[in-house]
């Protein structure tokens, strides 16, 4: 008897949870606000749509985002150099791989004139942790959620990070990019700058 009473209180707690995740999805799907932590963006780069080759040769939109000092930075600081700039989070596993591979070309080619810049869609104390526990020397620039609709302007259509686009020296878009870099493509496309 009581083992029968014990499994239909399980049968009704199980009842309940279905219950709950149920209501919950409903929610969802009939308009609830999203949420407003970046990771709404949770696609698979690899099955993002292409960026819009449509601005390769076109003149890169401009935008003023504070580095992790608070100094305001423009793309057009840059003028005169390639840039690489990096749309990336620290809750990114793909940015994550990525970035020892970027470290990496900005030591090598900042001689030669690259100048790589991470865009960090993120709060500042976690890019801050990020730098840190992965070395990184490049310029890094802060931005909050609302800098997904910046990577749109760039061609970034669903906002997937990571997300790369390669500026040359007078501010045309040379190269955009949805998801990892290897080293042997950006090497490539920056060699083709230079």
């Amino acid at each position: 008897m009581q083992g029968v009473r014990l499994a239909n209180a399980v049968a009704m707690v199980l009842v309940a949870c279905l219950g709950v995740a149920g209501g919950y999805a409903a929610w969802q799907l009939l308009g609830a606000a999203p949420p407003a932590d970046p990771e709404i963006v949770k696609l698979v780069p690899s099955r993002a749509p292409p960026p819009e080759a449509s601005l390769i040769g076109t003149t890169a939109p401009e935008f003023a985002l504070p580095d992790l000092a608070g100094t305001q930075r423009r793309l057009s600081d840059w003028r005169g150099k390639t840039v690489l700039v990096n749309f990336w989070s620290t809750w990114c596993a793909p940015c994550r791989e990525e970035m020892p591979m970027l470290e990496s070309v900005h030591q090598g080619m900042r001689d030669r004139g690259l100048v790589v810049v991470g865009v960090a869609i993120d709060d500042n104390s976690k890019i801050g942790e990020f730098v840190d526990e992965f070395g990184i020397t490049f310029t890094i620039l802060a931005a909050d959620p609302s800098a997904l609709q910046l990577t749109q302007a760039y061609g970034n259509t669903l906002g997937a990070l990571p997300y790369s686009v390669l500026v040359d020296a007078v501010g045309t878009i040379r190269y955009l990019k949805t998801g990892i870099l290897t080293e042997a493509e950006l090497t490539e496309m920056v060699e083709a700058q230079f």
